[in-house]
């Protein structure tokens, strides 16, 4: 539509994803068995990053309604 973002509020909204993904990682952590765990140790860490950020998008998006959340930031 062409209205520019409102920095601040985008900020806001950037820092609230971070911190929704941070909060989500912690709870899985918190609650995988030991298997699971081995089994991520074996992974790479590109192959690991691109698992925690797809899935912690994946998580986000069905969270949070990020179009409606994108639109109140203009």
């Amino acid at each position: 539509d062409g209205k520019a973002f409102d920095s601040d509020c985008f900020q806001k909204l950037v820092f609230r994803i971070d911190q929704e993904r941070d909060d989500m990682l912690v709870e899985l952590f918190k609650n995988i068995d030991d298997s699971s765990i081995r089994e991520i140790n074996e992974l790479k860490w590109r192959e690991l990053e691109y698992c925690l950020n797809y899935t912690s998008w994946t998580a986000i998006a069905a969270k949070l309604d990020l179009k409606k959340e994108f639109a109140n930031c203009k």
